[in-house]
């Protein structure tokens, strides 16, 4: 931002995104930008610029028709911008990107490889209620048409991609979509990574997924005892372990996210959640749990790492998480230290080649 403004000192700057949309004037403050827009990133950003054009002088841009609740507060939120269809957007110019500067996990004899890998998003949403999950997007599922999902690809297969991701949040959660998908995928030469749910993978024909070039897939398997946690995941241990394996035998490579600090979760207060990463015939990356504002589980649990009140700045934010893991009943930075030293976390694998 200060670059930004260097450069062009007479420009209005604007700041879009779910930081803003949460916490607008926290975030307002923290990057010294005139404006906020408040809603999903590309809409708002179209919102925002036709109202600085316009003349709109709000330091909160928003769809200014009806106060909004947001995160169901005493208080009146803006209203987001609403959202604009997603075939209204041209792709991006791939062509002017250096499209080998951005890299993934790829897929090489089996084996997860750091490689130039593009990004794809057939569907926005989420159905599932995970209170820990923080959805930009929303419950409810988008789905982009067909031809411009096969036609954003080929723009990038176009610009010398031969690997992409597909960030659905949940992938063959809708088996018409995605079958019809996978089969217009087939023949392409593209290999894909895509991420999903233990109990979607149990109930699709990942041969198909196979067949399209699906070369791994991401399981949100969290913790063997998720199910008990309260956080409205309701997947058994028994169900991410047929999932990993019926991935395996699919010939497509398994990868799970592995979560650590859920609240009540025993098998991270017992460390029973080394054991179990370790016995997972998968790769599996980690994360620990953040507290995030516009999710469930944060408006639960905030206020009580906050002096009894709700966070209205990002440094309050960031200080719930710290103390919410410093009064964790087990030391969540040894037993990530001793997650990182198993053969088959991702990051002993993904270590960019010399040169």
């Amino acid at each position: 931002m200060e670059r930004a403004v260097a450069r062009f000192p007479s420009a209005r700057t604007v700041a879009v995104g779910p930081h803003g949309t949460h916490l607008p004037g926290s975030t307002r403050a923290d990057l010294a930008v005139d404006h906020i827009a408040v809603g999903e990133t590309d809409s708002a950003t179209v919102g925002a610029v036709a109202d600085v054009l316009s003349g709109v002088e709000e330091p909160v841009l928003c769809d200014r028709s009806a106060p909004h609740n947001l995160l169901n507060s005493p208080d009146s939120r803006p209203r987001p911008y609403p959202n604009i269809p997603l075939d209204a957007f041209a792709f991006p110019a791939f062509d002017l990107v250096p499209t080998a500067d951005y890299t993934a996990e790829v897929i090489s004899g089996g084996l997860p490889l750091p490689g130039p890998c593009g990004m794809v998003l057939a569907a926005r949403g989420c159905t599932y209620g995970c209170t820990f999950c923080h959805l930009p997007f929303g419950t409810r599922m988008r789905n982009q048409p067909l031809d411009r999902v096969l036609a954003e690809i080929g723009a990038q297969q176009a610009a010398g991609l031969e690997f992409v991701f597909f960030l659905d949040y949940v992938f063959g959660i809708n088996r018409t979509f995605y079958g019809e998908l996978c089969e217009r995928l087939r023949g392409r030469g593209l290999g894909w990574v895509g991420q999903t749910r233990a109990e979607i993978v149990l109930k699709s024909d990942v041969s198909q997924w196979a067949r399209a070039g699906c070369q791994g897939m991401w399981l949100g398997a969290e913790s063997p005892a998720i199910a008990g946690t309260g956080v409205h995941k309701r997947v058994s241990e028994e169900q991410i372990s047929q999932a990993v394996i019926k991935l395996r035998d699919a010939g497509i490579v398994p990868f799970a996210f592995v979560l650590m600090g859920l609240p009540d979760d025993e098998a991270c207060v017992s460390g029973r959640l080394v054991d179990w990463a370790a016995g997972l015939p998968a790769w599996f990356g980690i994360n620990q749990l953040f507290l995030r504002p516009g999710t469930t589980l944060y408006d639960q649990l905030a206020p009580a790492h906050n002096g009894g009140r709700t966070p209205t700045t990002w440094r309050e934010v960031q200080e719930v998480t710290r103390h919410y893991r410093a009064t964790y009943p087990a030391d969540l930075d040894a037993q990530q230290k001793r997650l990182t030293e198993l053969p088959n976390y991702l990051g002993n694998a993904i270590v960019p080649a010399a040169g």
